[in-house]
């Protein structure tokens, strides 16, 4: 990467750090202090080859109108070519256009912004977190909010 690709790059996404921590319930017990926000039900990676120069997303999964999505918000085209092809919601998006609009795209950071704004505000079960990376990579995770009483 030359220069002038680094400064465009660092025009391009806003600045931001984000760290999820994942543990499991023997680190829970070991610890009283530690309050779980979510529960991962499933995960999975997948990098599309070819793929650079385009950004589709297509995915068919029963019940997604029930989540809420911590779509990572690269974009305003992304996050309404995401709504259009899946079907959802304004509202099912609404913390993803929120974070865009606010503080832009951030890159790696963006989707965990947008989860703890879902945890502050998500009134659904479960939510599914989707992010994208270079060329055409897709991560996501099913997560399953935890009560505070857990």
């Amino acid at each position: 990467m030359n220069s002038d690709q680094a400064n465009i790059a660092a025009a391009l996404f806003a600045d931001s750090e984000a760290a999820f921590v994942l543990c499991n319930e023997y680190a829970m017990a070991q610890d009283e202090q530690v309050t779980p926000q979510f529960e991962l039900l499933e995960w999975g990676c997948d990098l599309v080859p070819g793929t650079a120069e385009h950004m589709t997303f297509y995915a068919g999964i029963d019940g997604i109108h029930d989540f809420d999505w911590a779509l990572h918000p690269g974009g305003r085209a992304i996050i309404d070519a995401v709504a259009e092809d899946l079907q959802l919601s304004k509202d099912q998006l609404q913390a993803s256009r929120e974070i865009y609009r606010t503080s832009g795209n951030s890159s790696s950071a963006s989707v965990l912004i947008v989860l703890v704004r879902l945890r502050l505000e998500s009134k659904k079960a479960h939510i599914a977190a989707t992010s994208f990376g270079p060329g055409l990579a897709i991560e996501m995770a099913l997560l399953r909010m935890c009560q505070v009483d857990e």
